[in-house]
């Protein structure tokens, strides 16, 4: 995984874990990515990581469902 992956990967994980339900266009935004590719982080980071990752409609971002989920390390 590139650098720059396992960065947007770390920083989507903090903003889950501080609670700031992030979605695909603020990861866009930020990382200057498509949408798709941040949808495909966050699927990357349930499917492959096993992340406890849901949508939530309500306030239209992912959290998650559990706190004891870490990103492996290097």
């Amino acid at each position: 995984m590139a650098l720059s992956n396992l960065h947007r990967l770390q920083w989507i994980d903090l903003q889950l874990r501080t609670g700031n339900y992030p979605n695909a266009g603020q990861v866009s935004a930020r990382f200057e990515i498509s949408r798709r590719q941040a949808l495909r982080d966050f699927e990357y980071m349930r499917d492959s990581l096993g992340a406890p990752i849901e949508y939530s409609a309500a306030r239209r971002g992912f959290f998650y469902t559990s706190e004891t989920f870490t990103l492996p390390g290097p």
